[in-house]
């Protein structure tokens, strides 16, 4: 008898917002029994459940809802990161701040041991303009520098790191990537796209499992601070370092995860993964805490450093970025691990890389058709022809609704006014009946999911201007690309994504409701505890 069961824990006098249609705030109890939603009913209804040993939570005036989702982040690299020289536009405005602070740090670093920075965005510094080489050698002429941009697909390093790496001062450019020259054709340090980066990454030295493992442990408690129950890693080996997916294992075993982690696997580093017969796993194996993800390949950079690839020339040039792949290439490696069973998502942001994926989706669905999730990440400029081609092919969209208030305005200088109706354009792709799911890419933006579900709304830079605001969603749509609909793309809809008895009792207590309160207090929205398995793991 139902009696006879007594619930571990009750969140009594909440307002809920369960995400099960139709999507609404109500005044509801919640039973969680064993790490699992027991019941979800009216206030007041589940006194039967409450036993000698029952936790009992009053959410009186607190709103509940289920733990966000975030479906493209790089929690091995953000966790890196706050143990590096940050020289965003949060710590600096201008490149003799940004030569400072790396010359702090080198003064405290051996001779000859690395120096890394990052977070530096062009656009937002005084100068506009980006770091050199001979800017690095000043602030650290002792030690080799590497300096990512906020995109991380843009490197600069200083002289002591090019010679390391074996790159000469007139050395062609690499396959994949870019090298930035100097007006007499001397490569200046600034290094465009993986191909060009991965020459430097390999004479770095790699972190240990254990060492990413405590990095991202520091993530994870940022990331239970902002309600987010459960993740997708972009893609471990990033950084040219395989230990990464080692590291999450590691990570798990030893108690340092807060998060779900679906764990998806950069397909540059682990190149098994494109073998005729893989690894003998495929995206889903794991279990409820940690699962392998998506295959990711990237397909070219980003707007902020002019490196995505575009059809039209940037503003003021004639240049159109970079693209990584040539088709016939990049759509055989996506036939590889599309035949063996893997998820693929890949890295499209110009409207140019976005045709060739659409290419190679074709294909490949065309010559092995299966059911699939497949995955275009960022998608960040797209046409209507280009979205109708995406629902007849069944894939999903993972955007980052937070770029256009972070780095919004540099879109307007790159791309220019006529082309803004096509940015992050989120209304249109749901109306074609694609499945579009939110996400931050941190640390390429400031991360808090509470920005980005704001951002979707409102549309609004960073200074102030709108970015096609006929673009803009409802607040119940934005909630689902948060919950519901990740879910879903993380193939995990089962168990998370909603307050439903039988699922995970992963929830959490904020201080508003996003539903009702005024637009512009949704991006202030606070946590005030976060719970995964019904264990609380944070609280304010």
């Amino acid at each position: 008898m139902q009696s006879e069961i007594k619930a571990d824990l009750i969140i009594k006098s909440g307002t809920v917002i369960t995400m099960e249609e139709p999507v609404a705030a109500r005044e509801l109890d919640i039973a969680v029994k064993d790490g699992r939603f027991l019941a979800v009913e009216p206030a007041g209804s589940l006194d039967s459940l409450q036993g000698p040993e029952t936790k009992i939570v009053d959410a009186a005036g607190q709103v509940v809802m289920p733990g966000l989702i975030d479906c493209h982040n790089h929690m091995a690299l953000f966790g890196k990161n706050l143990q590096d020289v940050e020289v965003s536009p949060n710590t600096v405005s201008n490149l003799e701040e940004l030569a400072q602070a790396i010359a702090a740090r080198a003064a405290e670093t051996p001779k000859g041991q690395w120096v890394k920075a990052w977070g530096y965005d062009n656009t937002l510094l005084a100068e506009n303009d980006h770091p050199t080489r001979e800017l690095l050698d000043r602030a650290a002429p002792e030690n080799p520098v590497c300096l990512m941009r906020t995109c991380m697909h843009v490197m600069v390093v200083n002289s002591m790191a090019l010679k390391m790496a074996g790159i000469a001062d007139d050395a062609p450019d690499p396959e994949g990537g870019e090298f930035r020259r100097d007006d007499e054709g001397r490569v200046n340090g600034i290094l465009n796209e993986l191909g060009a980066m991965s020459i430097v990454h390999k004479v770095m030295p790699l972190d240990t499992a254990d060492e990413v493992a405590q990095q991202l442990a520091l993530a994870s408690r940022v990331y239970a601070s902002q309600g987010l129950t459960t993740v997708c890693e972009a893609g471990t080996g990033w950084n040219g370092n395989p230990q990464e997916a080692t590291a999450f294992q590691k990570a798990r075993e030893q108690g340092l995860l807060h998060q779900r982690v679906c764990l998806g696997m950069m397909e540059t580093t682990h190149r098994l993964l494109a073998e005729d017969k893989g690894l003998g796993l495929y995206t889903g194996f794991g279990d409820e805490r940690l699962w392998i993800g998506p295959a990711k390949f990237i397909g070219d950079g980003g707007i902020g450093g002019r490196t995505a690839a575009v059809n039209q020339p940037y503003e003021g040039s004639d240049y159109h970025g970079v693209m990584c792949y040539e088709a016939e290439e990049l759509a055989s490696r996506m036939a590889k691990v599309h035949a063996v069973g893997w998820q693929i998502s890949l890295h499209s942001v110009g409207d140019r890389t976005f045709d060739l994926a659409l290419d190679c989706y074709e294909k490949i669905l065309t010559d092995n058709p299966r059911p699939h999730r497949h995955r275009i990440e960022h998608a960040s400029i797209t046409s209507p022809a280009q979205l109708a081609r995406v629902a007849k092919l069944g894939l999903i969209l993972v955007v980052q609704p937070a770029f256009m208030h972070y780095q919004g305005d540099s879109y307007f200088q790159n791309l220019g006014e006529q082309r803004m109706g096509q940015v992050k354009a989120v209304r249109s792709m749901l109306e074609a009946g694609i499945t579009v799911a939110g996400s931050s890419d941190r640390p390429v933006t400031e991360g808090n999911p509470w920005t980005g579900i704001w951002s979707v709304l409102a549309r609004t830079t960073v200074g102030g201007r709108k970015i096609s605001p006929e673009q803009a969603i409802t607040r119940e749509q934005a909630l689902r690309m948060w919950t519901s609909t990740s879910a879903r793309v993380v193939m995990a809809e089962d168990a998370v994504g909603s307050i439903e008895a039988g699922k995970l009792a992963d929830f959490i207590l904020i201080d508003r409701n996003p539903l009702d309160c005024p637009e512009d207090d949704i991006a202030q929205t606070k946590v005030l505890k976060t719970y995964r398995d019904g264990d609380q793991v944070f609280a304010a």
